[in-house]
């Protein structure tokens, strides 16, 4: 055998098989490179997305949020910045309820701000820009006027103070001139004169009081000896009972009722008012009777709040302040 077919004959090393410990991705190995790229793309998209949030946060808190409708009133509509303007005047006017309830109670008196305008637009009235401008100099007490007047100067004063902007409190002041121009119809409507109704009462605290003096009272007693011995009410009672002339529409809603299409001299009761029970005898009725102011604004106000009611019970409302609103508004007033 020849030296070339000794060598060849020899096996042949193997060769070596390279094992490829690269990471892989649907069976494709990735280089560190990659995984690094990887890392760094997955980072820039993590910043990307907090940043995202934090703008989305910021554009809701600051554009988004405030004009969410939060009340609708026929075509009135209520956002909620509106809501928060007008949340530090009304919580400084009412003290002492909780954060809960005048929140609450904010809600409800811009919805009858609201019918109180639609009620104004029903019956023909209009509220001119001027008649809010002259209602805001009324209340700063100085003539309106133009830049660098006392007007001016007053009226930039109390929107710091009050943390609203000008828009804001000329919708509150409308409101306002709505419910006053209302109340000036409704006076000129009820006139100078009316039936006032004088009655006499006694007042007790406990239904077996009442039926007791009832009871003595049907027996021969005198009403007005009774009411200055029993009545708890001080002022009638040094009147032998008699209280002043009444428009019946200003007597508790129980008195009117009980005391409707009853002549002069007939008794009703008891009728409970609160927590009293009353005894009530018809003393006058007087066709013609003439109004002083505080009954003709107050019966005035009475026609008008009737008129909201009226309104309310035809126009569609539909609240939706959350508790988160209430929290944001809360957060966001001045």
């Amino acid at each position: 055998m020849s030296r070339r077919e000794r060598t060849t004959a020899l096996p042949r090393p193997r060769r070596r098989e390279t094992i490829d410990t690269r990471p892989r991705y649907l069976g494709v190995p990735i280089g560190e490179a990659a995984v690094r790229l990887a890392i760094l793309g997955g980072a820039a998209a993590l910043l990307v997305l907090v940043l995202g949030l934090i703008g989305w946060n910021w554009y809701s808190d600051t554009f988004r949020r405030p004009n969410e409708v939060i009340l609708r009133v026929g075509p009135e509509r209520v956002k909620l910045s509106y809501y928060a303007d007008r949340m530090p005047l009304f919580f400084q006017s009412n003290p002492n309820e909780t954060a809960t309830l005048n929140a609450e109670n904010l809600l409800r008196k811009l919805e009858e701000e609201a019918l109180a305008l639609l009620v104004a637009g029903n019956a023909g009235i209009t509220i001119t820009d001027e008649d809010v401008t002259n209602a805001i100099a009324e209340s700063l007490g100085v003539p309106v006027g133009g830049p660098g007047s006392s007007f001016d100067t007053l009226y930039r004063n109390r929107l710091k103070t009050l943390a609203m902007d000008d828009s804001a409190y000329r919708r509150m002041t409308k409101a306002g001139v709505a419910a006053e121009k209302l109340t000036e119809r409704y006076t000129q409507e009820i006139g100078d004169t009316g039936e006032l109704v004088t009655v006499r009462s006694i007042l007790v605290d406990s239904r077996e009081k009442a039926d007791e003096l009832l009871g003595r009272i049907k027996n021969g007693e005198d009403m007005g000896t009774l009411a200055q011995m029993e009545s708890a009410d001080l002022t009638s009672r040094q009147q032998d009972g008699v209280m002043l002339p009444t428009a019946p529409a200003l007597m508790p809603k129980s008195i009117q009722d009980a005391i409707a299409g009853k002549g002069e001299g007939e008794l009703v009761g008891p009728i409970q008012v609160q927590q009293y029970w009353w005894l009530v005898r018809v003393e006058e009725r007087n066709p013609a009777g003439v109004y002083d102011e505080p009954d003709k604004e107050q019966l005035a106000q009475i026609k008008r709040n009737e008129a909201i009611e009226e309104m309310r019970s035809r126009t569609t409302i539909k609240r939706t302040l959350s508790a988160s609103d209430i929290d944001w508004a809360l957060e966001n007033a001045q």
